[in-house]
């Protein structure tokens, strides 16, 4: 993970923008790579919550393995006002790190939140 060292550092130290372009520019030399990807995901929930929401979904279709994508997406998707989405990703985050029986009880409030016939576009679940 050195390699996305300065894009963290920045992340952490609130400097955004930096840690956007840090991580944008990591990504031009390693595409795809996931350390990258969460740093620039990570900053972009500060900045914009709706593009975070859209790497994220991206992130998570390319790295279902990964609770910390889940995680953001979670947050991505309450901020970006898909409230259902987001139980959705939490349910996932809790599932990965071997919490399945809240998991499922998140998966439950997805179900409960989502009113009939609304469904998000580009509806893949993950």
């Amino acid at each position: 993970m050195l390699p996305a060292s300065a894009a963290n550092v920045a992340l952490e130290a609130q400097r955004y923008d930096e840690a956007i372009a840090r991580s944008q520019r990591l990504l031009r030399l390693m595409p795809n790579y996931l350390p990258a990807q969460l740093t620039l995901a990570e900053a972009q929930l500060q900045r914009d919550p709706a593009a975070a929401y859209d790497l994220l979904r991206d992130i998570t279709t390319q790295h279902p393995e990964s609770p910390q994508g889940f995680n953001l997406l979670a947050e991505a998707a309450g901020r970006s006002g898909f409230n259902g989405w987001g139980h959705l990703a939490r349910a996932e985050h809790l599932q990965l790190t071997g919490r399945v029986d809240r998991g499922i009880r998140q998966f439950g409030y997805c179900q409960r939140r989502r009113p009939a016939g609304k469904r998000h576009s580009g509806a893949s679940a993950h």
